[in-house]
């Protein structure tokens, strides 16, 4: 591929249990199999595969967490219309 190497992938879909254990929120895109996370072993790798992953595929979004300057965070989460945040509930259907 584009990188030459693999791609170290901590963590895509994650069922509830798994995203409050990962500290993700209620609404987290990772409960919808919309994000991907990357955790290199270099911080040099970093910028280099983000800048990477936007010449390839634009329509991502791309994160860089400071806290963990090896962390890459991945998603399309801008797909699901409406947003979901704490005003969203199961079993509704949105219009508009």
């Amino acid at each position: 591929g584009a990188w030459g190497k693999p791609i170290p992938i901590t963590s895509g879909y994650r069922c509830p249990d798994r995203n409050k254990a990962e500290g993700g929120g209620p609404y987290s895109i990772h409960l919808f199999g919309l994000a991907l996370d990357l955790d290199f072993e270099d911080v040099r790798e970093v910028s280099k595969v983000a800048i990477l992953i936007k010449q390839i595929a634009p329509q991502l979004r791309v994160g860089i967490y400071k806290e963990r300057g090896t962390f890459i965070h991945i998603d399309v989460g801008y797909f699901i219309y409406p947003r979901i945040d704490e005003k969203w509930r199961k079993g509704a259907r949105w219009y508009g």
